[in-house]
Order: C-alpha cells, then structure tokens, then sequence
C-alpha cells in the first residue's frame, strides 16, 4: 500500500494501513464489536433524537430514514452513509462535516447520517450558522444519540478511546466499517468505500448473470441494477 498525504487513502483504498492492522489485531483478539458482514441492527434508530423537535424517531421515523426498512426516499437495497463521534461539540466532527459538505453531491449528502452526543439544540445551531439551505449540506440528517445507546450497539465508543467512526450500512448490513477516522480523510474515506461498493455490487450483478453460478434471480439482478445506477449518477452529476 502506497502511503500519501491522507495516509494510504491516495490508491483507492478506505482504510489505511494502521486501521487494517488494529481491525486485525481485533479479530485476533476476539474483541466484541461489529465487523463488515455483521447485520445492521435497525431498532436503535427508533431512540435517536430529531434535532428539529427534540423527539425520537420512533418507528415511523427510522422506516423513513433507514432504506431496508421501507424508507418511500430509497429503493430497499440502497445504502446510508453513518458518520459518528461520542465527543461532545467534538471541533474533528464538525470539521469532518464540512468537507464532506464541500466535496459530495447533494444525491450522496442525502445518504448522510450524522449521529453525535450534542443536544438537539446543539445541533440545530451548527447546521444554521455553518450550512445554508441552498448549499446542498442541508441534505444530511443529523441525529442526537443522547444516551449513547446507538452508539453502543454499533461499537463506535472505541476501546481506547472517542473518535469519528464511519459505517456503510446496506440492505441490512455494515458493508464498510472505518473506526479511528481524521476529518482531514473522511471525504477520501468514503468516497473510497463506496467505490469499494460499486466494485461489489458489479463482482454481484456478474455472477447473477454468469450461468454457471447458478443464479438467475432477475429481481435481485433488478434490485442491484438500481443500486448501481444511483452510485453512478452519485459520483458522475
């Protein structure tokens, strides 16, 4: 792996070599936390605070917000960007915010989530004083996680210590985990792990099609097509 100025982030890569090497080590160690395949748990949503009024999203807001759960914004099989930080008024996180509201398209802002430990009131102030209603970044949801309890339940408390932490969650499950992540590499980190998808979802769409797979499930084919073409027309408009 070729290191550059976001450390390893410059070949295409999510995850940089000190994050392969401590995702291993964990393995190695049996630590308990999510890993890539692992389901995506949909029902601590439910506990997330909406910034606008202050109340949980309940089970009608988490069906609205997460795709698998009959999101009426999302096909079923398209996927949400989670961003996270446990660190109140955490300057990384909110630093890690405006890149990406700088460098994404208002279609991939859309699939960002932006879960931390600040008050709805917080939060309602650093989006109005950082991001205008006609910059595209009003499209990310932020959500307060006040007990912590999502943050829990999808291991992004850290063993060591607090930090930003990034999950591609599709379908049901965490297809990318990046934990310990710098603000000054979010955008390359998952502009990177969705190019990762995209090569997935191509690798998928070529063994539905190939016969000797023995698959030829053209609803799913169907399902990955739409997939496909959101995160073209993400990374080419």
């Amino acid at each position: 792996m070729t290191s550059s100025s976001n450390g390893d982030l410059g070949d295409g890569y999510y995850l940089t070599v000190e994050q392969e090497n401590e995702n291993a080590d964990a393995v190695f160690k049996g630590i308990n936390r999510l890993y890539e395949g692992d389901p995506a748990p949909s029902s601590p949503f439910t506990e997330l605070l909406n910034i606008d009024n202050g109340e949980p999203l309940g089970q009608g807001g988490m069906k609205r917000l997460v795709p698998w759960e009959g999101s009426r914004s999302a096909s079923s099989s398209d996927f949400m960007i989670v961003v996270t930080d446990p660190r109140p008024k955490s300057v990384e996180l909110r630093t890690a915010m405006k890149r990406l509201a700088g460098a994404l398209s208002a279609d991939m802002l859309a699939k960002c989530v932006v879960i931390n430990t600040d008050t709805p009131a917080e939060n309602r102030r650093f989006v109005k004083k950082n991001f205008s209603e006609d910059s595209g970044a009003d499209k990310m949801t932020v959500l307060t996680d006040e007990k912590m309890d999502w943050m829990r339940e999808y291991t992004a408390l850290g063993e060591k210590r607090f930090s930003i932490s990034m999950f591609i969650l599709k379908e049901g499950r965490c297809e990318k985990i990046a934990r310990e992540v710098e603000a000054e590499s979010m955008t390359e980190t998952v502009k990177n792990a969705i190019r990762g998808l995209v090569n997935t979802l191509c690798t998928t769409l070529i063994c539905i099609a190939c016969p000797a797979c023995g698959s030829n499930s053209a609803a799913r084919g169907l399902d990955l097509m739409h997939s496909l073409s959101l995160l073209v027309i993400v990374f080419f408009t």
